[in-house]
């Protein structure tokens, strides 16, 4: 069976098809990509470079003191919507409530509440969260972790991640 299909397969086809595997070849390894093969699919993802990353980092102390690329867009005049675009417009994505949970349990703090991109279900509101380490009451609270759904056409800050 299979070598009747095989013998009716043009046969120009078949070089083509190796050219086309040597180029994605090349390209994994010229882009420094990581190819993966869970058995049943492949995923292709981007290395990423410490030192690269690093560079284009807003915040470069956040890896060393977070794990991980977080900084804060302050001034509460962002939808969710122009939020997300501004973190895009510096490569980044708003940062997920875990994300910014993670940066404060390992020290972030900001007294100013910001976009994260997690919704409600049906996708209405978004969730602002701000790290807080003091008891600064007057303004921002206990030192916790607030966070609330708001609608997405309301004013905050963005949580950027990288």
């Amino acid at each position: 069976m299979f070598k009747e299909i095989i013998t009716q397969i043009p046969k120009w086809l078949f070089p083509m098809a190796i050219i086309s595997i040597v180029l994605t070849i090349f390209v994994i390894w010229q882009k420094q990509l990581q190819f993966h093969f869970d058995g049943w699919t492949f995923r292709i993802t981007e290395q990423i470079d410490a030192q690269a990353h690093r560079k284009y980092c807003p915040n470069p102390d956040s890896i060393e003191k977070h794990g991980f690329c977080i900084w804060h867009i302050g001034e509460y005049n962002k939808t969710f919507f122009e939020a997300a675009k501004a973190c895009k417009t510096l490569g980044a994505r708003l940062c997920s409530l875990n994300e910014v949970s993670a940066a404060q349990a390992a020290g972030a703090e900001w007294c100013s509440a910001g976009w994260v991109s997690n919704r409600n279900e049906n996708g209405s509101k978004a969730f602002i969260a701000y790290p807080m380490q003091s008891n600064n009451t007057a303004s921002c609270g206990k030192a916790f972790f607030p966070h609330s759904l708001q609608e997405l056409n309301t004013n905050w800050g963005a949580n950027c991640c990288l």
